[in-house]
Parts: structure tokens; sequence; C-alpha cells
């Protein structure tokens, strides 16, 4: 069963203000979960969006 984390959880996690992600979602730049007037984000798919984000190194 997937693990849903909270707009302060989620901030948590990428060291970001809740503010920074709450414009994300309404900029359609990170995907989120509206449930019964809460906002989550599904914690693997928050994590492989990092990932997608990571920079590669230059060699």
């Amino acid at each position: 069963m997937p693990k849903y984390l909270t707009v302060d959880e989620a901030a948590e996690l990428l060291r970001l203000k809740k503010q920074t992600l709450y414009k994300w979602i309404c900029q359609r730049k990170i995907g989120s979960i509206s449930l019964g007037g809460r906002t989550l984000f599904q914690q693997e798919e928050l994590e492989k969006w990092v990932e997608q984000r990571k920079r590669k190194p230059i060699i």
C-alpha cells in the first residue's frame, strides 16, 4: 500500500516552504492528490520526481 505525505511532511522531506509546494501544485510542476479537502503526495512518486531532476555530472 502506498504511503501518502501531507504538505508539511513533503515540505520537510524536500526542504522547501509549504508555500513553494502549493505554488508548484498550481503550476502543475509537481503532482499531488486532493482528498477530502487535504493535499497529499504519494511518497514513492515524490521520490521519483526528485530523482528525475537530479543533475548528471559532466565527464
